[in-house]
């Protein structure tokens, strides 16, 4: 950029100076030249002595014009020299404090609007450095206080979550059995929330994730198979589609998938099938995870994915942290994921990541185990 902008001020400069100095030199020369002719035809002088003459006149202006463009040439590198280099100064701070070196002061001293720029470029970036200072010592104590109030309010659900136990165990009366099993669950939603929460924040403090080869397929049947018992008591499946491959992600990846399937066994009707397609688009790889449920009205379909906002699913356990994690954890694989409608009703959360990938050979299935046995199966297209 420096020597570019250089060049452009140089030679706008030349052109400017030295253009007009060549055409009324050469103007006076022609002129010149012929008031000498017309002396010369007046009072009879030789033309060869007005030759002569008429010769030396255009070398010596050759020689006083070859001075100014050499006087030009270097008032011009001065000139142009005295705007790029400040202007190549700002670009170099600008440049530094974007990749952090935050506080960073730009040396001008033209004594000109540059400088000025200069100067308020500086007090920015010393701005800049005591807020980012600000922000690290909030996050820090942030950090903190979360740990503090994570430890000390599970400490608490535990305490209060194993007396309910013990007194579920001993009482009799139906009545307080049931006072003291809506104690125990909402003990278990305050520990889920309580969970969710932290591991947001954690995951929101991590700029970059550590990846590693991971087979994206058998990370998919782990997750259904976690939820074995769920399928069982609705009597439902989960239907595993497409390529095994291996994509380049962090363990955490499946989190994303926990999320996606667990919502979508809670909103299916018992006796359904949850689909998952795995498809190889060029440079991607997309999930489609298709439930039978009610499906996401479109005014809920951005929504879902920020935190403690929810679609209206009533009678649904939840803590509106689900899909936000799900986001966050995308966000940070470079990815996309949404909703969509998914074709004969219900949803279709809809997963795209990066595809550094290398194919693994197929596993075929020799079968689709029935829901009172397993509770997934997984297929090949």
């Amino acid at each position: 950029m420096k020597h570019t902008l250089l060049k452009k001020i140089f030679i706008l400069f030349l052109l400017i100076s030295i253009l007009p100095i060549l055409i009324f030199g050469a103007r006076i020369i022609l002129v010149a030249h012929g008031f000498m002719s017309e002396m010369a035809l007046k009072y009879y002088i030789p033309q060869q002595y007005i030759n002569q003459l008429f010769y030396s006149m255009v070398k010596e202006s050759i020689i006083y014009i070859i001075y100014i463009i050499i006087i030009v040439v270097i008032v011009s590198i001065f000139f142009a020299g005295s705007i790029v280099n400040p202007i190549y100064a700002l670009n170099k701070a600008v440049k530094r404090i974007k990749d952090g070196e935050y506080g960073y002061k730009v040396p001008i001293n033209t004594n000109d609007e540059l400088q000025e720029l200069g100067e308020s470029l500086n007090e920015m970036s010393e701005k800049l450095r005591y807020t980012i200072e600000e922000l690290r010592n909030e996050n820090i104590k942030r950090k903190v206080y979360v740990d503090i109030l994570v430890h000390d309010l599970s400490n608490l659900i535990t305490l209060i979550g194993g007396f309910s136990d013990i007194l579920l165990e001993e009482e009799t009366d139906p009545a307080k059995k049931r006072g003291l099993g809506i104690i125990r669950r909402n003990c278990d939603r305050i520990q889920e929330i309580v969970q969710t929460t932290s591991r947001l924040s954690k995951l929101d403090e991590k700029k970059k994730l550590n990846f590693v080869k991971i087979s994206l397929k058998d990370v998919i049947e782990k997750v259904v198979d976690d939820f074995s018992n769920k399928l069982k008591e609705k009597n439902m499946i989960v239907v595993v589609r497409g390529e095994n491959i291996e994509i380049d992600a962090n363990n955490i990846i499946d989190t994303v998938f926990s999320n996606l399937i667990s919502n979508a066994i809670k909103y299916s009707p018992a006796k359904t099938v949850v689909t998952v397609h795995i498809k190889i688009m060029s440079d991607i790889v997309r999930i489609d995870i298709i439930d039978k449920g009610e499906g996401v009205l479109d005014k809920y379909k951005e929504v879902i994915f920020e935190r403690f906002l929810r679609g209206k699913k009533t009678g649904v356990k939840g803590t509106g942290l689900g899909l936000a994690i799900v986001k966050t954890i995308v966000d940070m694989h470079h990815g996309k994921v949404w909703v969509e409608n998914a074709e004969g009703g219900g949803a279709a959360f809809v997963v795209e990541l990066p595809i550094f990938v290398v194919e693994l050979p197929i596993i075929q299935k020799e079968s689709i185990d029935p829901p009172s046995q397993k509770g997934y199966s997984s297929q090949n297209r």
